[in-house]
């Protein structure tokens, strides 16, 4: 993403004018510097227009990342740039044998993304969809619900939510046109978004890329402080079924040594206070004095 990388860029897209894919699958460093283009302290950077393909710059971005460090790449960017990416979270897939492995069909998929890359047209000159009259329907139920959504919610989920109306809108088009590629070539170039592709579309931003943008979000929120708690929470499950825990044992295991032993009073203080955690057998001193050594975990208050 440096300026040599964007200029590469840039002349693939002069080459490819229906667009182009720039994937990254380092965990988290190709986030900073797409960040640097947009800082509130810079020009509007190219990135933010790429997701409606304005200045001729029809860039898709398909990348991994570490939501621990989301929050500082993050820093200083407009609300909108997180607002552009839908997140996925999947849980890892079950084992399975490997004589049971079955090799993926991607010739197949190739072939329809193929297809779709040959009639979806330029930035210019674009492949026109048009919903039919159910589709609209349909899609005005969903901004009734999304509306309602949106009122109670605030900072980068709101700014996320505000984008769903676009987003939706695009994974209806991409419905139809994946619809489409399965009867090419002997098919017309698709120019209607059905009703059933906008109840897929919804249904995957809503149930699916809508839990796990909340969550990403909701980590890259977080200070500190907040996440050190709830580590300490999930931490006894990992642990093995406890009763009843050490201060010591919070710092050096679910803080991994990384706070000192003040804090790590506070962050179990802060628990004693929401139910999860008791002080074990103590009495406060009258005049303050040593902090309780041993905590006993409310079994279900996490």
């Amino acid at each position: 993403m440096r300026d040599a990388a964007l200029a590469a860029l840039t002349r693939s897209v002069a080459a490819r004018p229906p667009g182009v894919l720039l994937w990254r699958d380092e965990p988290t460093p190709w986030l900073y510097a797409l960040a640097r283009e947009t800082r509130h302290d810079r020009p509007r950077g190219p990135f933010i227009d790429a997701w409606s393909a304005a200045d001729n710059l029809p860039v898709s971005v398909l990348c991994s990342l570490h939501p621990d460090g989301l929050a500082e790449a993050l820093e200083g960017t407009p609300d909108g740039l997180a607002a552009r990416f839908l997140f996925a979270w999947p849980s890892p897939p079950a084992q399975r044998g490997l004589s049971d492995d079955k090799p993926p069909r991607e010739d197949e998929a190739v072939t329809m993304l193929h297809r779709i890359g040959g009639v979806v047209g330029t930035p210019d000159r674009p492949l026109t969809l048009v919903f039919d009259g159910e589709a609209v329907k349909s899609f005005d139920r969903f901004l009734t619900w999304l509306q309602e959504e949106v009122r109670g919610t605030e900072g980068a989920e709101a700014g996320w939510l505000g984008k769903g109306r676009g987003t939706v809108v695009r994974l209806a088009a991409i419905f139809a046109l994946l619809d489409w590629s399965r009867h090419a070539p002997a098919a017309r170039p698709p120019g209607t978004v059905r009703r059933d592709h906008v109840k897929a579309a919804t249904r995957l931003w809503r149930d699916y890329f809508r839990p796990h943008g909340r969550a990403v979000l909701d980590r890259c929120a977080l200070s500190d402080f907040e996440r050190q708690v709830r580590r300490v929470v999930r931490w006894p499950n990992k642990a093995g079924a406890k009763a009843e825990i050490a201060r010591e044992e919070v710092r050096r295991h679910a803080l991994g040594k990384t706070v000192n032993a003040g804090q790590a009073d506070s962050v179990l203080k802060r628990l004693w206070r929401a139910g999860i955690m008791r002080p074990a057998a103590y009495d406060p001193p009258p005049q303050g004095g040593c902090s309780p050594k041993r905590w006993e975990i409310n079994p279900g208050g996490h």
